[in-house]
């Protein structure tokens, strides 16, 4: 058990960078299930399609990971990217994407641009300067858990 309050408090200052970045995805995200039902009456292939990727985004959404070792913001990033580049296939393949479809895709690239989690990240590590704090945060919570930390 000390293992695990041992990672989850060294990791809070990453836990909250990561918590923050999700929340915003999320509000990024909104109006994806409007899109879905707008198309809910319409029984042709375009519409079907439309709904598996409305479907996909809101799955994505609910899957928020376990911190301190599965960070949510970083998965729902990595998903939304991936459902992003499959709309961007399809648009290639089909000559263009449907108004609804359209939406979808200005909705998760518009995600994507604000919350750039991985270059932010990528950014800092570079900048020893802005990780101080969190370098900080994690000796002291080492310290203070070093006694029953590692029995051998």
């Amino acid at each position: 058990m000390c293992h695990f309050h041992y990672l989850r408090q060294a990791a809070l200052p990453i836990y909250e960078a990561d918590r923050h970045a999700n929340k915003a995805l999320k509000k990024w995200v909104r109006g994806v299930r409007r899109v879905e039902r707008a198309v809910e009456a319409q029984a042709n292939e375009m519409a079907q399609i439309t709904q598996g990727y409305c479907a996909a985004v809101r799955a994505a959404l609910t899957d928020d990971g376990q911190a301190p070792l599965d960070p949510g913001g970083l998965k729902l990033q990595e998903r939304l990217r991936a459902i992003s580049q499959s709309l961007g296939d399809v648009a290639t393949q089909k000559c263009g994407l449907s108004k609804p479809l359209e939406s979808v895709k200005k909705r998760l690239c518009r995600a994507l641009d604000q919350t750039a989690l991985r270059d932010r990240v990528r950014d800092q590590a570079e900048q020893a300067g802005s990780l101080q704090e969190a370098v900080a945060h994690f000796l002291a919570v080492t310290q203070s858990f070093w006694p029953g930390l590692f029995h051998c």
